[in-house]
């Protein structure tokens, strides 16, 4: 007996709250082999394309989730999905199609998530699998991929331990939000001579998918610059960024930022990454020796004075992993800006980002 998908209750729950809380059932270890909720192929151009299902579950829809990645860059789109014990079945309008089944091999090998064993079903998925890449980034057509269990694992089973750690030089991180649905932009260096650490967000809802490009990159000093009482900063940065920007603290809010900046992001190009409806921050910071960055829970406000308490700020995921699926999620401190996030992306419709001209 093969346990797909459905019947793999703990598994599946996994999968639908990214393991939030990993606490298996003693049951676990006699469930049947599980067949894996993922697979990958290679796209053209030097893409590799994972996707990972996951069934209704706890009131939640069935949903697929692409991503397409290459280095430091890549896109994830998420798109509601039919999902059964045996299929995956997704119309991805002008994206493409998926539509295959589970062919269990019966064979089965065992894996590790948090800590405890999964025997996982071979097999391949078998149907129609095609996918478009916007302005031809990538694609990728297949009638039969081995299934992989891999992807979900690095996704759902992959633990990051955060521990204290003391600065070492001080330096600084600008960080740039849309109020709305819209670019997302941070760069933070441990010091004025240190490499800077830029991290770029894109996220947009189009025809029922939701759609977050990304992509992180370390480059020289002199392409982030910053003034010692961080009332102004010059970023600079080399390809795939164009442009230049600034900041001011001594400016309106809606003028602190400006610039030309832009960025060319898999299936969007000339992203524009300033205009007045973007906030700008500029913050004390300095890099932990895992290379993420701590920033100060408050902006130094016009007078320098700041709060030396600082935070951890999630700014991007761990990109340099090739081992790991993640896509990168900034998490601002409510203190960041003098507004909310949104909590959810747009109901219906299209939100895409400002190109530039």
């Amino acid at each position: 007996m093969v346990c797909l998908l459905h019947g793999c209750g703990i598994l599946l729950a996994l999968l639908a709250v990214g393991i939030a809380s990993a606490s298996p059932s003693p049951a676990f270890a006699a469930q049947a082999p599980v067949a894996s909720p993922s697979f990958q192929l290679e796209g053209t151009n030097g893409y590799t394309i994972v996707i990972l299902a996951g069934q209704p579950w706890s009131g939640r829809p069935g949903s697929v989730q692409i991503i397409a990645r290459k280095g430091n860059m890549g896109v994830s789109y998420l798109a509601p999905a039919t999902v059964t014990e045996t299929s995956i079945s997704a119309d991805l309008g002008a994206l493409g199609v998926i539509s295959v089944s589970f062919h269990p091999s019966g064979q089965s090998t065992t894996s590790k998530c948090a800590g405890r064993k999964i025997e996982v079903a071979g097999g391949s998925y078998e149907g129609t699998i095609a996918f478009h890449g916007e302005e031809g980034y990538t694609d990728v057509e297949a009638t039969s991929v081995p299934a992989d269990i891999r992807p979900f694992l690095a996704t759902a089973c992959n633990f990051t331990t955060v521990t204290g750690a003391s600065p070492n030089s001080r330096g600084a991180e600008l960080f740039v939000r849309n109020p709305g649905l819209g670019p997302r932009f941070s760069v933070a260096k441990s010091g004025p001579a240190a490499p800077a650490h830029f991290s770029v967000e894109v996220p947009e809802y189009d025809a029922g998918i939701s759609i977050h490009r990304f992509a992180s990159f370390s480059m020289p000093a002199g392409s982030f610059r910053y003034g010692p009482n961080l009332q102004t900063a010059m970023v600079h940065p080399q390809a795939p960024f164009s442009g230049t920007a600034h900041f001011d603290r001594r400016r309106r809010a809606n003028r602190r930022w400006s610039g030309d900046l832009t960025i060319d992001m898999p299936g969007l190009s000339n992203a524009a990454l300033t205009g007045r409806q973007l906030r700008a921050g500029l913050v004390h910071a300095y890099q932990t020796s895992d290379g993420t960055s701590l920033r100060e829970r408050a902006p130094v406000s016009e007078s320098g004075n700041k709060n030396r308490s600082p935070t951890r700020h999630k700014d991007a995921e761990d990109l340099r992993n090739g081992s790991k699926i993640f896509v990168p999620k900034f998490v601002p401190d409510s203190t960041d800006l003098d507004r909310t996030q949104p909590n959810s992306l747009a109901s219906a419709g299209t939100n895409r980002p400002q190109t530039a001209c």
